[in-house]
């Protein structure tokens, strides 16, 4: 069933628009509908409500933690975030955190120096991380990729409600059909790039056309045992040079991180990459298709 979910994003906003950003673009990127208080002033009773019907329709919600714990209620003095926070859970809306693990990271605009709000920050953060799916951060990359990851896991672990589009009504007990070789040289694999001529300065922005199948391939001949995020977006580097003739140090050039996690959650969606965590190790691995492939790409048939 092709169904879209909707995505609440929630966290404290004017410190981290450009997190927030981001997260919208993965959650864009990974199929689904980013809801948000973007055009909102939380911090206001009557907007509150609508904010809280926002929630009512969501199918997932997302709460992002940096160094502020946020504007407060003037009754109850509990900040307008951790408010979005309560509801959700009430609602029994399946809620996915993100807490930064060192907020000595942001600059002092960004984070909460009274000890008041620290206090009720790091009490915030033990309430949301308790017995729910969170994830720590303290990079964009870490952030990015945990939204991915837990997306696709409460996708399999919540039975949501979603949506589907008219037209496919009639489709939707129609199974996902299996992806091989041949499948993955029709499905078209584009992304964008930045490149900038070191010496005169001339900017060129463009995108690289492909198929999945030579995509998957250039992450693959990468990947031996773990290959992390960096390492992928290395591996579409290397393939942008090659086709623009871009190479360094004449042009310095770049990919950013939501058309990199673009490259990961479809190859995630096909079960040919998987997320793999253990102790301070992080990054992706082949999935047993996606080992079949890869010998079926680079070892020539008899």
């Amino acid at each position: 069933m092709n169904k879209k979910y909707t995505v609440f994003i929630s966290s404290t906003y004017k410190d981290l628009v450009k997190e927030r950003q981001k997260v919208i673009d993965v959650v864009l990127q990974s199929d689904c509908v980013p809801v948000g208080m973007e055009y909102f002033n939380a911090a206001d009773d009557e907007q509150f409500e609508i904010i809280k019907r926002l929630i009512d329709d969501c199918d997932y919600y997302i709460l992002i933690i940096g160094g502020r714990y946020g504007s407060l209620h003037p009754d109850t003095g509990i900040s307008y975030t951790e408010m979005e926070y309560d509801y959700a859970v009430e609602q029994g809306i399946p809620v996915l955190v993100f807490v930064h693990s060192d907020i000595a990271l942001f600059p002092d605009c960004k984070r909460d120096n009274e000890t008041t709000l620290f206090e009720k920050l790091e009490v915030f953060k033990q309430r949301a991380m308790n017995n729910r799916m969170a994830k720590m951060w303290d990079t964009h990359e870490k952030l990015l990729v945990g939204v991915v990851v837990s997306l696709l896991n409460a996708k399999n672990d919540y039975d949501r409600p979603g949506w589907i589009r008219g037209t496919n009504i009639e489709n939707e007990n129609l199974s996902k059909p299996e992806i091989d070789i041949n499948k993955m040289k029709e499905i078209d694999f584009t992304y964008s790039y930045l490149s900038q001529n070191m010496q005169t300065g001339y900017i060129a922005k463009g995108n690289i056309k492909g198929k999945l199948d030579e995509a998957f391939e250039s992450v693959a001949l990468k990947t031996h045992g773990i290959i992390t995020f960096n390492q992928i977006g290395q591996a579409f580097l290397e393939i942008t040079r090659t086709i623009t003739k871009h190479f360094a140090p004449l042009w310095s050039m770049s990919i950013s991180d939501t058309e990199i996690i673009k490259a990961i959650s479809q190859m995630i969606a096909f079960d040919l990459l998987e997320y793999y965590e253990n102790n301070n190790e992080q990054g992706f691995r082949l999935t047993e298709k996606g080992l079949k492939i890869r010998n079926e790409l680079v070892i020539p048939k008899s």
